[in-house]
């Protein structure tokens, strides 16, 4: 198996957010010899066509990586399908990747973590998905270096080819499996899930990383989940497609801790840390409510699409 694992980038027309992405990936150990794809969807009207034109131009300056792939989409495809159908693409070939969408903060041992998880992991079918972000809830002294919970993630995360051929793109199949199973209080987990997957049944574009978090979760695959984070999400400016201000408590400051996983000394469990789910349930009730700064964010978004 590979030692670098490619990196794989969705972006569209944000220049500032997709420059600040990679200068911090750029600042990852060993980044300089992993191979750097990036899908650039096309623009939605003639006014996004100089932003996508700025896009490109940059894209094509960006050095630093041992090889870059750059698939310029010639029509708009969505947040949707621009990511669906190019990580198909990409497990055309690979074995495993890993994934980010261009609002995406990461330190230095963010790529490190990932591709030594990959490795590790790579024959533990029960395994689904790995995370380089975690929640932002207090840390105790006896927490493992990573734990389990049931479903996928969506910042900063990596999976196999063979883990992926479990997502349905069907989100009423999922709903309907969860429903039939009496797993749908599980599957919300206090944090809207959901509300998202109902959402996406009616409009099918509307979320792909509920549908892969729905489709991980009945089939009782797991994300990996570490005990400080790598990632964490800057796109709380309601420029993006799904994130607003209200978004900034899930910002978690020990991306700032130095945390490499090696889990020598660590004997490994893989079944679901339900202490942690808890405190994570808790975490999602105490945080559910709408509050001023979302507000202010939803507004912006409404300004930012139509004025």
């Amino acid at each position: 198996m590979k030692k670098y694992f490619p990196i794989v980038l969705f972006c569209y027309n944000r220049i500032y957010h997709l420059k600040k992405t990679l200068n911090f990936l750029k600042k990852n150990i060993n980044s300089e010899k992993h191979e750097l794809i990036i899908f650039s969807d096309g623009p939605k009207s003639e006014n996004d066509k100089k932003k996508i034109l700025n896009i490109r131009s940059y894209l094509n300056t960006i050095k630093h990586f041992k090889k870059n792939l750059i698939i310029n989409r010639n029509r708009n495809y969505g947040l949707h399908d621009n990511i669906v159908k190019g990580i198909n693409k990409v497990f055309q070939k690979y074995e495993a990747a890993i994934f980010l969408e261009d609002d995406i903060q990461t330190n230095k041992y963010f790529l490190k973590n990932m591709n030594f998880l990959i490795r590790k992991f790579s024959k533990y079918k029960k395994i689904g998905c790995i995370s380089g972000y975690s929640y932002p809830i207090k840390v105790k002294k006896n927490y493992p270096d990573f734990y389990l919970i049931k479903g996928g993630e969506c910042w900063g995360w990596a999976t196999w080819s063979n883990r992926w051929k479990y997502y349905n793109n069907d989100a009423q199949f999922t709903f309907n499996q969860l429903k039939r199973s009496n797993q749908l209080d599980e599957f919300n987990f206090e944090k809207g899930n959901l509300k998202n997957l109902i959402k996406t049944i009616k409009n099918n574009k509307f979320s792909w990383a509920i549908k892969w978090h729905a489709s991980l979760f009945i089939n009782k695959k797991f994300t990996i989940f570490p005990k400080y984070p790598s990632v964490n999400n800057f796109g709380f400016d309601a420029t993006g497609e799904n994130c607003n201000y209200g978004h900034n408590i899930f910002y978690n400051k020990n991306i700032k801790k130095k945390f490499i996983i090696n889990l020598k000394k660590e004997k490994l469990n893989l079944s679901e840390n339900l202490k942690i789910k808890n405190e994570l349930k808790t975490f999602f009730i105490n945080n559910k409510n709408f509050n001023l700064s979302k507000i202010t964010g939803y507004a912006k978004k409404l300004i930012n699409n139509y004025f």
